[in-house]
């Protein structure tokens, strides 16, 4: 059995106009909502998509630690390239859009001090 865990944690900070911004490097400038999901891409495509096989599932999650709240979909990788599973109504190689949607709920209510996490879990028997 092969399972490798990616996590993308951003601390929540307010910009001047007290819109949420993610810090995710100590000393580098926190990104808004747009930057966030840019990131969140970047990992899933260099990263995440380069380690899947044909038939792993791939478990996707988005956290907040305080109150503890999170979503969590379980998706297989399909020989077409195309993943099934929970929230695709058809089969599909784009997950951002996915990954958007579970995370936006959290992104909207999140509060400055908030650690916001997204994890692509894959798993292979």
């Amino acid at each position: 059995m092969f399972e490798a865990t990616f996590k993308i944690a951003a601390l929540v900070e307010s910009n001047e106009q007290g819109q949420p911004v993610f810090q995710f490097v100590k000393h580098a400038d926190p990104v808004d909502d747009a930057g966030f999901l840019s990131l969140v891409e970047t990992v899933y495509q260099q990263d995440v998509y380069r380690t899947l096989q044909v038939g792993d599932d791939l478990t996707v999650t988005v956290h907040i630690d305080l109150p503890p709240r999170d979503t969590e979909k379980t998706l297989h990788f399909r020989e077409d390239g195309r993943f099934e599973g929970e929230g695709i109504s058809e089969p599909t190689e784009e997950l951002l859009p996915l990954i958007s949607s579970m995370s936006e709920h959290f992104r909207r209510q999140v509060q400055s001090g908030d650690v916001l996490t997204i994890s692509f879990q894959v798993q292979r028997l």
